[in-house]
């Protein structure tokens, strides 16, 4: 019994990995740089700068697995950029309430 249950685990640990890996893969094959969205029409290369360094999108591709991973494996969504609230109080603001 334990080692079908550290096998199913092992599974899981695995599946997870994939499945996030798969994830990074494809947010960073949409067009575009996700710092665009913080900045207006005309920012200068300071600014684009800055926003690319404040979302990540001028590290590494390694460097920011690691560091999208880490937060994931935290559970830290990150913050909205529209409301700038953490993503996590989002959603739970947004569960219904028969759920909490």
């Amino acid at each position: 019994m334990g080692r079908y249950l550290l096998r199913r685990t092992a599974f899981l640990l695995a599946s997870l990995l994939l499945a996030a890996s798969l994830l990074f893969v494809l947010l960073r094959l949409l067009p575009g740089d996700p710092a665009n969205a913080l900045l207006p029409m005309g920012a200068t290369p300071e600014q684009i700068a800055a926003a690319r360094h404040e979302v990540g999108s001028d590290l590494p591709l390694p460097q920011q697995y690691a560091a999208w991973l880490g937060d994931l494996a935290r559970l830290d969504l990150g913050t909205s950029y529209i409301s700038k609230l953490p993503v996590g109080e989002e959603i739970a603001a947004g569960w219904p309430s028969r759920c909490r």
